[in-house]
């Protein structure tokens, strides 16, 4: 893994179902690295990581043009 604060003011909003942890685990991974983990998609959001069945959130993130990416991609990035 990398090192921790490798997200830092980074925002991390997910949709769907994650094969490698809760969406709990999720929050909790991507604050230990610094990062900032919204149930909502806003504007403000930086990356949505999308699991399995990814739902309206994903639309959302397409509309305000915010980069998405696949839970394995993420994972190997961060």
């Amino acid at each position: 893994g990398q090192e921790d604060g490798i997200l830092i003011n980074t925002i991390i909003s997910q949709t769907g179902t994650l094969k490698n942890m809760s969406r709990k685990e999720f929050s909790d991974y991507i604050e230990k690295k610094g990062g900032i983990f919204s149930s909502s998609v806003t504007k403000k959001v930086d990356i949505l990581v999308i699991g399995e069945n990814p739902g309206s959130k994903l639309e959302k993130a397409r509309k305000y043009q915010i980069p998405v990416m696949e839970e394995d991609e993420f994972f190997n990035k961060y």
